[in-house]
């Protein structure tokens, strides 16, 4: 099975324009190559960097992905396109909307009778802090580094991706070479050269 569609991309004139190639591998690893007649690769290397990509989520959790935090492992992340900007904001969010309702729910129990006031203290100081998410709580140790550095290697190897894209969608098709001539070409028993014979 051929890992290009006939005829549409031979040309480098019938092909998609580089820069177009290029943002598209952004948007959707693999759909560059999609675009330019490589579908079958398009297809596998979108697959293995979107797996890579939730591999490491599923790993570390959704704070893997955290552009306060972890800044320099998300501009790595980012590289795989709009999907980490777009989990990242999912987790502020998540964070900010659970942090309202924890923050609501505590101050429901400082007007509660014949609650202690110690009780009280200990429960909302508890809802507070920065641990009160479990949704996205940053998880423990080397999970948390294994996650990020999968996400992050996602995006890596995504750009990648995008150049060889760039690279292909660019350039001329790379046909093989003639095989050699058996008998090289002589001058008196000197071989000659191509230069010498356009001369």
């Amino acid at each position: 099975m051929s890992d290009r569609s006939p005829a549409p991309s031979d040309s480098p004139a019938e092909r998609p324009p580089w820069p177009l190639t290029a943002l598209a591998a952004w948007l959707l690893p693999g759909l560059g190559h999609y675009l330019i007649g490589y579908r079958r690769r398009g297809l596998i290397l979108g697959i293995t960097i979107l797996s890579l990509f939730a591999a490491g989520m599923l790993i570390g959790g959704i704070g893997v992905v955290n552009s306060e935090r972890e800044r320099l492992w998300f501009i790595g992340q980012t590289l795989i396109g709009p999907t980490a900007p777009v989990v990242d904001l999912y987790r502020q969010s998540l964070e900010g909307r659970l942090g309202h309702q924890l923050d609501r729910h505590a101050e429901e129990l400082r007007q509660v009778e014949g609650f202690g006031a110690d009780d009280a203290r200990v429960l909302v100081n508890f809802l507070e802090s920065d641990e009160k998410v479990p949704a996205v709580r940053r998880s423990l140790g080397r999970v948390n580094e294994l996650g990020t550095l999968y996400c992050t290697l996602a995006g890596v190897l995504n750009l990648l991706v995008i150049l060889d894209v760039v690279g292909r969608s660019s350039s001329a098709p790379i046909h093989p070479a003639p095989p050699p001539d058996d008998k090289p070409d002589t001058d008196e028993g000197r071989l000659v050269t191509r230069e010498r014979e356009q001369a």
